[in-house]
């Protein structure tokens, strides 16, 4: 999340991006083994359109799911019951 706040696109393994509501290419770069690994990261590198994809795909989602608002929205519905 603190990458995704700042803009830069994450490449993460299934496992880490477990219940953040991130989805492979939209969001997040997923990849299970280091090969997979750097060749995310280096069409990352080569790609500007993909850079600039995941990127607003990650603020979107901090926006969406992690933002002070959604947190103040979350805990006021669990205070309320």
């Amino acid at each position: 999340n603190l990458a995704m706040q700042y803009g830069v696109p994450v490449v993460a393994t299934p496992c880490s991006i477990e219940g953040m509501h991130l989805h492979d290419r939209e969001n997040v770069f997923v990849a299970s083994e280091s090969h997979s690994f750097a060749e995310a990261i280096l069409a990352l590198n080569d790609d500007e359109h993909l850079w600039q994809s995941l990127r607003e795909g990650g603020l979107e989602n901090i926006r969406k799911h992690f933002s002070p608002n959604q947190a103040k929205a979350v805990l006021q519905e669990i205070l309320d019951l």
